[in-house]
């Protein structure tokens, strides 16, 4: 005999008349999505844990963050006061994202000095389009006069994640919501916020070298904003195959592919770290506020995040430090 539902199904209803009239009977109870038990369960090593038993006869099961869920709450309520033909607004959902890791890392949006916080960061909060088309993709890159290589290369990540953050022009375009893509999207805005979005005023790095060290740092941290978010997301698989390529020699394609499996797998360590205690909320914090774009400082930054988490992270190439 199965039984479905809710309130019901409370230990003191249903399961209790159960046991009075069947008590030669086991009677299990399975629980879906807890939020306290996902978030206990979300500290095991296992890169997912998909149930866990809180007593002999109790199990719960999860196919959903906590932040899945309420998002699909209101997502569905929304729906009801719009037309089938406008969508969902996905604005709600990458604001409350954005408010979710900023919490996380004990951040004041209201500060007025970037020194151990980012200053006015309720002032620089991106717009977001939602369902738009390419040639409106296109247009928000024509705003920082992007090549037409560049404006197609991303294009093609839109079509492969469903969304990006253009931090040129402080925008997010979510053509098809993925949750694994839009958290590290979010972690990205997050990353450029705190340093006061230097590539909207051009502030980027200058030499290749340290261009290559900010884009392998902007992946790591997005990355590991992306695990913090949605703990679901799949460990980094082993990168041995990649290594650090001369930044003076390599093309740009191979720059970045290089640029992000070494920041995925050290955004990968960083992660495992913070569970096991290794790093606290603080020193998060100060990475997201580190200036890449100062001469130097993106490698002299990379190299001093791997020493930190290196004997967490085995798959981290030793060429890195």
């Amino acid at each position: 005999m199965v039984l479905f539902g809710e309130s019901h199904l409370a230990p003191g209803h249903l399961p209790r008349v159960l046991r009075e009239r069947l008590p030669e009977e086991r009677v299990l109870t399975v629980l879906q999505n807890v939020d306290s038990l996902y978030w206990r369960a979300a500290g095991e090593r296992q890169e997912r844990v998909e149930a866990v038993r809180v007593s002999d006869d109790v199990v719960c099961v999860f196919n959903s963050t906590p932040l899945e869920k309420y998002e699909n709450y209101r997502l569905h309520l929304s729906r009801w006061g719009r037309s089938d033909e406008e969508g969902p607004d996905l604005a709600p959902t990458v604001y409350n994202l954005i408010d979710s890791l900023v919490r996380f890392l004990d951040i004041n949006r209201y500060c007025s000095h970037n020194g151990t916080q980012p200053q006015f960061l309720v002032d620089l909060m991106p717009e977001v389009y939602c369902r738009a088309s390419d040639a409106r993709l296109r247009q928000l890159l024509s705003r920082h006069s992007a090549t037409e290589e560049e404006t197609d290369a991303m294009v093609r990540h839109v079509e492969q994640r469903g969304s990006v953050y253009l931090p040129q022009v402080n925008v997010f375009y979510v053509r098809e919501f993925k949750m694994t893509y839009v958290a590290e999207e979010v972690s990205r805005f997050l990353h450029q916020a705190c340093r006061g979005l230097p590539a909207r005023g051009n502030r980027q790095p200058v030499t290749k070298a340290n261009c290559f060290y900010a884009q392998a740092l902007e992946y790591a941290l997005g990355y590991f904003g992306s695990r913090v978010l949605y703990p679901a997301r799949p460990a980094v698989e082993d990168g041995a195959q990649y290594k650090l390529h001369d930044a003076s020699e390599a093309d740009l394609k191979k720059m970045d592919s290089s640029a992000q499996w070494l920041g995925y797998m050290l955004g990968d360590a960083l992660y495992e770290a913070y569970l096991k205690g290794r790093v606290s909320r603080s020193m998060l914090r100060r990475l997201f506020l580190i200036h890449l774009e100062e001469p130097g400082r993106a490698k002299e930054a990379f190299q001093e995040i791997a020493a930190k988490v290196r004997c967490n992270a085995k798959k981290l190439p030793a060429s890195i430090t």
